[in-house]
């Protein structure tokens, strides 16, 4: 966000930071950053990048409770997923409580939270164990991946904006700071 500001004082930016979708058509936003593709012929949308996930706990939690040898031993683990019956930002976040055929109804070792930085923040401070962004944790020397070998379902990330704003300046702009922002941070 500074680094924008510092290139475009001008425009004023405001985020709205929630799973909801917003209506584009009828102006509730000028623009969204999607993890579904769009149902709405009326508006564009640009592939931006594709998001990567990986299983990871704090190396504090895995010298507290012990690291998992199988992906069986994670039942017996604290698991921290999304909150089920809830719109989520993604289809299937909980997979792995499915392919380990864990139940989250009533069950002390899951925990549930509707927010990707929470979780982070929770894992980070020993609390668990959660599938979470490559992008987020690839820097963070607290956090261990395990099972780097588990395919975990991708998610494609969509620039989307009304067909009727396609002439607008500030999404322009706004589209190709974010464009280059992700290229530059690609490996």
């Amino acid at each position: 966000i500074s680094e924008f500001k510092h290139i475009y004082p001008d425009i004023q930016l405001t985020m709205l930071l929630d799973d909801r979708v917003y209506d584009l058509a009828r102006r509730e936003a000028d623009v969204a950053i999607r993890l579904q593709k769009a149902d709405h012929s009326d508006l564009i949308e640009r592939h931006m990048t594709t998001m990567k996930f990986c299983l990871c706990a704090s190396k504090t939690y895995l010298e507290k409770k012990g690291r998992p040898k199988a992906l069986s031993d994670l039942q017996n683990h604290v698991m921290i997923g999304y909150p089920q019956n809830m719109h989520t930002p993604f289809l299937r976040p909980n997979w792995i409580f499915n392919k380990l055929d864990i139940n989250v109804l009533n069950n002390p070792n899951v925990v549930l939270i509707n927010s990707m930085h929470t979780r982070y923040t929770t894992v980070k401070h020993g609390a668990g164990i959660s599938v979470l962004p490559y992008y987020i944790i690839q820097r963070d020397r607290d956090l261990e991946i395990l099972f780097p070998e588990l395919e975990i379902p991708s998610v494609d990330l969509y620039f989307v904006y009304p067909q009727e704003r396609r002439n607008s300046k500030r999404i322009s702009v706004l589209k190709d700071f974010l464009f280059q922002q992700i290229e530059e941070m690609s490996p």
